[in-house]
């Protein structure tokens, strides 16, 4: 919620302006802030469909289970359905940590990657790569931010440390 009350101070035009970014594992030129939060959305939401599909237990929001999904948003879509896509996909994310059944995810059996791939094709990598993809790309939108003197940094525990909403 911080980080997205920190895009909304961005002007909308800078907000789609390409920047360069990581995304579907190579850096693009033409990747924008606004790219980065669909992406965030969307791609979270493929990772959770596939924790689903291999049997990982847990509540799911069955709205996102049968959602079609790219890995960029389409330029025709709204920043404001993005930003409310992405603060629902958050709290199904929060449901399910709340929810998820470890032993239904083999930690033991967490084999190593095959050759030429970045991970292997266990429900444990995926549960992994569904948590790293989340706090790489929002990382990416906090540099982006700080570039654009908006906002402060969010990852600073003692903001949090001393205050009573925790």
């Amino acid at each position: 919620m911080k980080l997205l009350s920190f895009v909304n101070e961005v002007d909308k035009e800078i907000l789609k302006q390409p920047r360069g970014g990581c995304i579907a594992g190579s850096i693009q030129p033409d990747i924008s802030m606004f790219d980065l939060v669909g992406h965030l959305v969307y791609a979270g939401i493929f990772l959770y469909q596939i924790l689903y599909r291999k049997g990982v237990k847990a509540s799911y929001n069955k709205n996102f289970l049968n959602m079609r999904v790219d890995m960029r948003p389409d330029p025709s879509e709204s920043y404001e359905d993005l930003k409310s896509l992405l603060m629902k996909f958050d709290d199904a994310l929060i449901e399910f940590t709340q929810t998820v059944d470890l032993s239904t995810i083999d930690l033991e059996d967490y084999p190593a990657p095959p050759a030429g791939n970045f991970f292997a094709p266990s429900p444990a990598s995926w549960l992994e790569h569904l948590f790293s993809h989340q706090i790489h790309h929002r990382g990416q939108i906090s540099q982006i931010l700080s570039e654009l003197g908006v906002g402060y940094d969010i990852s600073q525990f003692r903001i949090y440390a001393f205050t009573n909403d925790l």
